[in-house]
Formats: structure tokens, sequence, C-alpha cells
């Protein structure tokens, strides 16, 4: 009786041990697939910002690093959502205040204008792909 009670214990643990190991490796997946698509809607406003304001190379490798760090931090407070409104929205002000402050010293005076131009134009019902993706950011 005890080996029969030692052996389901053991089995117990040795399953446990392997669902933790199944988490982990969902979780890390999981964040992966987060980067991944961080990754890629950057890429695309960046290529957008291109089509737009004519970016040079080291403007777009700038531009790529400040819109990712964004969307991380967009990233990191989409949960206030839903759970408080008004925090988000001032976190995703300054996060917004914050990538205008840096694109402002990547780009030059006229394309930093242009920007700020397409900022409304990003916000009304424009059939423009590269408006659209814009929204993302503006």
């Amino acid at each position: 009786m005890k080996k029969v009670v030692f052996t389901i214990a053991l089995a117990c643990i040795a399953a446990m041990g392997y669902s933790q190991s199944l988490l982990s490796t969902v979780k890390s997946a999981g964040k992966t697939a987060a980067t991944n698509a961080v990754t890629a809607s950057a890429s695309q406003i960046v290529s957008a910002l291109d089509t737009k304001l004519n970016l040079n190379s080291k403007q777009e490798s700038s531009s790529l690093s400040a819109v990712t760090s964004f969307l991380n931090e967009k990233s990191s407070i989409a949960s206030l959502a839903t759970t408080n409104a008004a925090a988000y929205a001032t976190k995703l002000a300054g996060s917004k205040s914050k990538l205008l402050s840096n694109l402002k010293t990547i780009l030059t005076v006229n394309q930093y204008a242009n920007l700020l131009g397409l900022k409304s134009s990003a916000k009304s019902t424009s059939t423009d792909a590269a408006l659209s993706v814009l929204s993302q950011i503006l």
C-alpha cells in the first residue's frame, strides 16, 4: 500500500513539473508572438513614414527604433484601456508625446512639419493605406 501511495505521489510531482514546463513554454511563445507583432507593425509604420516623408536610411533605422519603443509601451499599457480608461489615456498621451519628440530629432524640419500635417489626415476617413497605418501613432 505504501508503494502505491508513493508511486502516485511521485507521478503527481512529475506531472506538476511537466505542466510548469509546458506553461513556461506557452508564456514564452506568447511573448515571442507579441514581439513579432510589434516588430511587424513598426516596420509597416516606418514604411508608411518613408512613403509620406521620403526618409533616408539613417532616418528609417532611427524611426524604426522610436516606433518600436512606442508600440512596446503601448502594448504594456493595453490592459488599462478596459480597466482604467483615464490612466490609459494619460499614459498613451505621454507615450505619443515622447514618440513625437523622438521623431522631431530624427526628421528634418520640413519632414516633421509634414508629419504633423498628416495627423489631421490620418484621423479623417481616408482610404490612403499609408495614412491608415500611421493612425496607430498619430
